[in-house]
């Protein structure tokens, strides 16, 4: 919803439908070398909670690329319905490469 000048309220945009990216290929360097997406919050993986977070907010279509423990992340959270790429440079610079995913 954006707000409609107009009629100080708001009103639904013209294309309603917007997709999510989800960056989630990092290593976890600062966390002792534990990827992020792995973590638990209430016992499931973090990657699970920003996922639906997306998806309350709104994003129809998601994008998750991974990176560090692809495998494991994939077997341990539920991903249902979203497209995953894996980002193979992802322990070198990551912003090139996280472009060369999205484009797979």
């Amino acid at each position: 919803m954006v707000e409609d000048m107009a009629t100080d309220g708001p009103r639904r945009a013209e294309n309603p439908e917007v997709a999510g990216v989800l960056l989630a290929a990092g290593g976890g360097r600062r966390l002792g070398g534990r990827p992020k997406a792995l973590l638990t919050h209430r016992g499931r993986p973090l990657i699970e909670h920003a996922v639906r977070s997306l998806r309350n907010g709104g994003c129809g279509p998601l994008h998750v690329v991974l990176g560090a423990a692809a495998e494991e992340v994939r077997a341990r959270a539920d991903l249902t319905g979203c497209a995953v790429s894996v980002n193979p440079g992802w322990e070198r610079a990551w912003a090139p490469r996280s472009g060369w995913a999205w484009r797979r």
